[in-house]
């Protein structure tokens, strides 16, 4: 057999030629380039690119390599998706490993950054090892805009797959932009392509170049699997991902390429503090004066453009922010993002089971229309669980702020309107979206071992039941308590 080395792109243009095949979609690069760029410069600005010093400071061009040694690669470390080798890989390993420097080592250090939340998020899924170079390929962690087809975050999800998977997108938060939130969302709707094909070259296709797309493809083709005679009836867009995967996949293993990450220092320490009022965003960049690529980063997975009371804040450890420099943020540009009409404030309410919009309005005055403009509501459903505020009269903010240790009559009494039939919620309120129950007697596995777990910041009781192999209604039980928790809050699971 003949061995081909390379070590420019001059075989891959030969292999292109010989054997016929279709050069790479250009414009999938280009935005891979852009995104890479991006990615680089998101780093940049928020921290110090500290030099591992166990390592030289000089690197050297990717290794000559021969085409049998990436063949070797693919069969063995890449087996899961039954790849076979292909010009338009060498191409993309070509690709990855003539990019500056500077946005190559930017790129693998955000890549380690967030393996461990990536980790965590798939841990509950029975998923191939080869499906983290996914997100890896599409260049996608760090927040940024929506793209021009409408995905956002670390998978690149549309918006209807992300509802789909349980995921909250409206104009107050697009839980897209959490990595952990976003990646929990990819793995759901990943195991259901996979249970739909069986084959997870398959169920990626489907996944980033769409179903309709894949199954129209595979009308084409005759029902072949191979993603090679899949390609030309896939949409140009995005079907290079495949070869952008299968190359990032060889080139983050070889570990002859002495290519490291940087040792990400914030520019800034951090500090937390825990806000005492609801705050939006803007209004803290503007007072304390923080860079929002860096602020963004360390606060990477809040979803929403404001913090509610009790929430943690991550700010640069600075001591020349005061105490009087911290509450002014709550104050500044109040108006535009708090609007008050004399004598009157704001108050919140935590919904219960059986609440409806028409209660809110008889209780608290506003009109329907008030509350979800004021609230950046779509639906006409009211869930459980959900924090809305509203402007009531000054005088009676103390008496409102008392609500939510009220029943339903309390609260009629209280608002005035005590004795009154309560009336019949429209057909879109009528159903609740209905919890989970609480197991009123907590069954303990026999010889369980016990483990005691600090809530983080952006955890789920579904989350933590995914990663100890259980259920988010037994950790409930156990722990007697309902579907709401908070940072810092220590629960106790048992493992069978």
């Amino acid at each position: 057999m003949i061995k081909f080395k390379l070590n420019n792109l001059f075989f891959v243009v030969f292999c292109l030629v010989v054997f016929g095949v279709k050069a790479s979609d250009k414009p999938y690069q280009a935005k891979l380039k852009e995104r890479l760029n991006y990615n680089s410069q998101h780093v940049l600005d928020g921290f110090n690119l500290t030099e591992n010093q166990t390592i030289s400071s000089k690197f050297l061009p990717f290794p000559k390599y021969y085409s049998e040694e990436v063949d070797a690669f693919l069969s063995s470390k890449m087996s899961q998706f039954n790849v076979k080798m292909h010009p338009l890989i060498l191409e993309y390993i070509a690709f990855w490993t003539e990019q500056p420097m500077q946005d190559i080592r930017s790129w693998i250090s955000v890549n380690q950054y967030y393996k461990q939340s990536v980790e965590d998020a798939l841990g509950g899924f029975i998923f191939p090892d080869e499906i983290r170079y996914l997100p890896i390929s599409m260049v996608s962690f760090l927040p940024q805009k929506q793209e021009e087809n409408g995905r956002s975050g670390a998978w690149q999800l549309y918006a209807p797959i992300t509802l789909a998977m349980g995921g909250t997108i409206n104009e107050k938060e697009d839980q897209r932009q959490s990595v952990l939130l976003n990646t929990r969302f990819a793995g759901r709707y990943l195991q259901k392509l996979y249970v739909k094909y069986h084959d997870w070259t398959l169920a990626t296709t489907a996944f980033v170049c769409g179903a309709s797309a894949l199954n129209k493809a595979l009308l084409q083709n005759g029902n072949s699997k191979d993603y090679w005679d899949l390609y030309p009836f896939l949409p140009k867009e995005t079907r290079d991902f495949y070869p952008a995967m299968m190359a990032a996949a060889f080139v983050m293993n070889d570990k002859s390429w002495k290519i490291e990450p940087y040792l990400l220092q914030p520019k800034f320490a951090t500090k937390t503090i825990i806000a005492s009022d609801t705050v939006y965003k803007e209004q803290i960049l503007a007072v304390l004066n923080i860079d929002k690529a860096w602020f963004d980063f360390v606060n990477a997975e809040k979803t929403t453009p404001y913090y509610l009371p009790g929430e943690e804040i991550l700010i640069p450890k600075d001591e020349s922010y005061t105490q009087v420099q911290i509450a002014s943020m709550y104050m500044w540009n109040k108006a535009v993002y708090f609007p008050v009409i004399a004598d009157s404030s704001y108050v919140f309410y935590h919904t219960n089971r059986g609440d409806h919009f028409s209660d809110l309005t008889r209780w608290f005055g506003p009109s329907l229309e008030e509350i979800k403009r004021l609230n950046s509501l779509n639906s006409n459903t009211l869930t459980r669980n959900e924090d809305v505020f509203f402007r009531v009269a000054k005088k009676d903010s103390l008496l409102y702020a008392g609500f939510e240790g009220m029943t339903n009559a309390e609260k009629d009494k209280a608002s005035g309107h005590e004795g009154e039939v309560r009336p019949t919620p429209t057909p879109s309120e009528s159903k609740p979206s209905t919890p989970k129950p609480v197991e009123s007697k907590p069954v303990i596995p026999k010889g369980a071992k016990v483990v005691y777990y600090t809530i983080k910041s952006g955890d789920t009781l579904w989350g933590i039941a995914q990663k100890y192999n259980t259920t988010d209604v037994k950790i409930q039980a156990w722990n007697q308590i309902g579907a709401k928790i908070q940072p810092g809050q220590k629960i106790k699971i048992y493992m069978e």
